[in-house]
Parts: C-alpha cells; structure tokens; sequence
C-alpha cells in the first residue's frame, strides 16, 4: 500500500504531538515534508541511481525554433540524447553541444539546453525521432493522495521525522532527542537503498553488435 501525503501529515502532527495545533497549518508541513523527501533523494539517488532514471521520446520537425522539445518537468540532470532510437541498425547516442563552437564548423547532430528546452543543432538539418535519457528528481506532494516514490517509501520515517523537527522549531519546543533520531535515520538509509539496488541489473548487452551496451531499462 502506497504513501500518500495525509499519511504523512498525521504522522508529522503524532510525532510533534500537534494533532490540532491551529498555528501550524497542513500546507507549512506539507512543504517541510517535501524538504524532508528532497534531502532523503540527495541520500538516495547516489545509492540506487537507477531507480531514478527515465526516458521519453520526442521528434523534430527541424528548422528555425522547430528543433526543440521541453524539458521534462521532473528531469534533473539530462544523461544523453539518442537518434532514432527506435530503429535497432540506425540508433545512436548525439553529443552535447560545445559551448565554444560555431554553428558553421558541426560536422553532425548536437543537443545542447536552451533554457527549459533540449536543441537540437544543427536545426536545418535535425529532423527526426530522438529519445531523452535523464535521471528524475522525486515527486512533488502538493494534494491528498498524491503518493510517495515507490522507491522513496524506504525513507518514510526519515521524511517525517525531518518535518516534525520543523514543527518543534516552529513552536519553540525541545528536538534534541528527535534529532538524534533524525541523525541515526540518516546513517541507515544509506544501506536501505543499497539494497534495494543489489538485485537489480544495470545493463545487457546488446545482443546486435549496434552500440555496446545500453541502459536495461531506459529503452523507450
């Protein structure tokens, strides 16, 4: 059963023991709850790097401001680009784009960012099926139900502990205790996504000799 987000707030509230406190309305823990989610990711993304890739499939027309796609909302480092990803003789990895060099001297396709879009240069002659690898940062809760990261729920009490030490500072109560609990949490989590990673494969071959190996489960 998954982790939604009132789950988490009555958790922050019996942790803190501020069940009804008027002075600390539900969207001020929902925000430190999501501080809490973005520091167990910066734990658990080193961990278990996988668990946190992705990958989308876009096409440009080509042409003057027709060789673009937005970047994914949730896309926190782009890991490459792919032409025709689809096709399993024509497939390939694109460079990134050197910030140095001129649009004249590309002797082949480059993505670079352009602000929130992926370019593709050079744009009159880009035209064609691409696929985005990118690692994701975790989800937003922003309303009831939204759920945790299947793969976040590992941090459960992590999250909540770090929200409810909030609480207690915004009251001006004692956390010295909950933050030694909040230290020790923090000190295991580290194997708990480890582990959860142990089983997993990283890659296969790539069993048409078309590009050595590729990501087992970023293929679109």
């Amino acid at each position: 059963m998954s982790v939604v987000l009132e789950d988490l707030v009555v958790a922050v509230r019996d942790l803190a023991d501020i069940p009804q406190d008027p002075h600390i309305e539900d969207p001020t823990i929902i925000r430190w709850i999501n501080r809490g989610i973005e520091a167990a990711w910066k734990i658990a993304a080193p961990m278990n790097p996988a668990a946190f890739r992705s990958s989308s499939l876009f096409t440009v027309v080509g042409g003057y401001g027709l060789n673009v796609m937005a970047k994914p909302a949730n896309a926190r480092q782009i890991l490459h680009v792919a032409k025709d990803p689809t096709s399993i003789s024509a497939r390939r990895a694109i460079r990134r784009r050197n910030s140095s060099e001129a649009e004249g001297l590309q002797t082949g396709l480059t993505w670079d960012l352009e602000g929130s879009n992926i370019a593709i240069e050079p744009f009159n002659r880009c035209a064609g099926n691409y696929a985005l690898y990118y690692s994701l940062g975790p989800t937003l809760l922003v309303k009831a139900g939204d759920p945790l990261d299947a793969v976040m729920e590992p941090a459960t009490e992590f999250i909540e502990t770090y929200a409810a030490i909030r609480c207690l500072g915004a009251e001006e109560s004692d956390s010295r205790d909950m933050r030694t609990d909040l230290a020790a949490l923090e000190e295991a989590l580290p194997m708990s996504f480890a582990n959860l990673a142990a089983g997993d494969a990283e890659t296969i071959g790539d069993v048409y000799n078309t590009g050595g190996m590729w990501p087992w489960n970023l293929t679109p």
